[in-house]
């Protein structure tokens, strides 16, 4: 649910720091030795991780700039389930397309 008011920049500094670090983990742990969470093939846990994480897309946050592994890992869960991914994200890209057309 959405709360009123303004977030304050402290707040958002250490909701940004938790979201780095949760990114960093993928990237340097998760996906250190195999393209997907779970190993070779994409499974149910790289399609919610991945829906989870393009929500940041309604954010500025670059989240795949310098993380490679994490950037080609989208990739290949988006190409793995599409044109089902697509047409799951289509609102979320409307809406994150018409919020940086007002920005």
């Amino acid at each position: 649910p959405l709360r009123p008011g303004e977030a304050t920049p402290e707040a958002v500094a250490e909701h940004q720091k938790r979201v780095e670090d949760t990114l960093d983990a993928i990237e340097n742990i998760w996906l250190e030795k195999t393209p997907f969470l779970a190993g070779n093939e994409v499974t149910v846990a790289d399609i919610w991780c991945a829906c989870e994480i393009e929500q940041l897309i309604l954010t500025p946050f670059d989240f795949r700039k310098g993380r490679p592994k994490l950037s080609a890992w989208m990739d290949k869960v988006r190409s793995a389930t599409n044109p089902h991914y697509d047409e799951a994200h289509k609102i979320l890209k409307r809406i994150s397309q018409t919020s940086a057309a007002k920005l």
